[in-house]
C-alpha cells in the first residue's frame, strides 16, 4: 500500500484531471479497500488524506481528530464507489480553489460538499460517456474522440479563415 500513499498518489496522479480520467484509472476502490484491508484501515487512510489537506491551508480552524475521524467515516459511507484518484482529484480540486474559498476555517461539512458536488458531475459524466459509446456502437458512422477532435479543429481552422477574410 505504500504505493497508495497520499504522496506517491499526488505524484502519480497528478495529471488525472477529470472524472472520467479518475473512473478508468484502475486505482483501488474505497468499497474493495473496506473489504480487504477493514473499514477502520480504510477510514484512517481518507483521514490521512483530510489531514493532509489541512496542512496544506493551513487555517486557523481546523478540525480535531474526532472530527477527522467521523468526516472519514461519513465519506466511505456515502461515497463508497469512488476509488483512490477520485479522492486525489476531490482534494487537489479543493487544494487549487475549485470549490470556492475557505474563509480560515476547514471542517467536515466542507468537505463532504466538496465529494457530494464531485460525485455528482462523475455519475453524470461516466453516465453521459456511456449513453455517447451506445449511441456510437449502434451507428454506422460512429463518432468517437479523434473525430470529434478533427471536426472541432476545422470548425477552428474554418472560423480563422473567416475572420482573416473580413
Amino acid at each position: 500500500m505504500k504505493r497508495y500513499s497520499v504522496a506517491a498518489v499526488q505524484r502519480e496522479l497528478r495529471k488525472t484531471q477529470t472524472a472520467i480520467a479518475c473512473a478508468t484509472s484502475c486505482t483501488p476502490v474505497l468499497a474493495t479497500m473496506r473489504k480487504m484491508y477493514g473499514e477502520r484501515w480504510t477510514a484512517a487512510y481518507i483521514a490521512l488524506w483530510i489531514v493532509n489537506v489541512q496542512d496544506f491551508f493551513n487555517v486557523s480552524g481546523k478540525m480535531n481528530d474526532a472530527q477527522v475521524e467521523e468526516t472519514a467515516y461519513m465519506i466511505l459511507d456515502d461515497f463508497w464507489a469512488l476509488n483512490v484518484a477520485d479522492i486525489h482529484l476531490v482534494f487537489s480540486r479543493a487544494k487549487k480553489g475549485y470549490y470556492g474559498q475557505l474563509y480560515g476555517r476547514i471542517d467536515g461539512s466542507l468537505i463532504y460538499d466538496w465529494f457530494r458536488s464531485y460525485f455528482e458531475e462523475r455519475c453524470d459524466a461516466c453516465e453521459n460517456r456511456t449513453i455517447r459509446q451506445s449511441e456510437n456502437a449502434r451507428s454506422d458512422n460512429p463518432v468517437t474522440d479523434d473525430r470529434a477532435t478533427e471536426f472541432i479543429q476545422k470548425l477552428i481552422q474554418n472560423k480563422r479563415i473567416d475572420h482573416e477574410a473580413r
